[in-house]
């Protein structure tokens, strides 16, 4: 969480500065986008069963480049987005060593939450994934408000980890632990793949998929999350 404030922090204040210093002209074809999604996971690896919801959200900053007096444009722009991944399974490398399934052997897995100890129960349990994206989009837009969108997104990982609240599987405790691994094994270090928009005027439906799963697929796990949601486009 702390991670996600800072971001959000540094990329709204790099926002509104860097609004306040450009010239009018400038600010005519620049834009600064804000969505709210959830993440449907498909691709899922055997013993992951992920919750309906997975809430997530992203900005972005972009900069608008039209196609003479056409409707249509270019944006090119920056962000970051937050993605989280709620499920009953836990990751190989976040359960410790001597609670691992060794019928599993060496490979990646996750472990239903459920078989590592009996009676073990939970309020919450994830895995948090932090990009740095670089979207491309061509966007219409009409004179009455109506625009349309569709590009794609490149992110890079800058940040994972997974978190757990629930009963201390740890010490085998009835007491409840809040337990937190940082940097996942075997995940993919970017994303790729198409977003669209559709909407009007400051107010869009959001969707993007991403075509690179989000764990290596050589890890035995895969997992390619469909986000769908809303967008924000303030000062249209």
């Amino acid at each position: 969480m702390k991670v996600k404030a800072i971001l959000f922090s540094i990329f709204v204040l790099s926002a509104l500065s860097l609004s306040a210093q450009l010239s009018d002209n400038i600010k005519r074809h620049y834009t600064n986008s804000f969505d709210v999604f959830t993440d449907l996971l498909v691709n899922t690896p055997e013993n992951f069963s992920p919750r309906a919801i997975n809430q997530g959200f992203g900005m972005s900053a972009s900069y608008v480049i039209p196609f003479e007096k056409s409707n249509f444009s270019v944006a090119i722009g920056a962000g970051v987005s937050f993605h989280n991944f709620y499920s009953d399974a836990l990751p190989k490398d976040a359960i410790p060593t001597d609670l691992q399934s060794e019928s599993w052997g060496e490979d990646f897995y996750f472990q239903k939450i459920d078989s590592i100890q009996n009676g073990l129960s939970y309020t919450k349990n994830k895995i948090a994934l932090t990009y740095v994206d670089i979207p491309i989009e061509l966007r219409f837009c009409a004179k009455s408000g109506v625009k349309f969108s569709a590009g794609i997104k490149l992110g890079f990982l800058v940040n994972s980890l997974s978190k757990y609240k629930g009963t201390d599987f740890i010490y085998g405790t009835e007491s409840t632990i809040k337990y937190k691994k940082c940097n996942i094994d075997n995940l993919s270090s970017f994303q790729l793949g198409p977003v669209v928009r559709v909407g009007w005027k400051w107010f869009s439906a959001y969707a993007a998929y991403s075509l690179i799963p989000v764990y290596d697929a050589t890890g035995g796990s895969k997992i390619n999350p469909i986000s769908l949601g809303i967008s924000f486009t303030p000062g249209y």
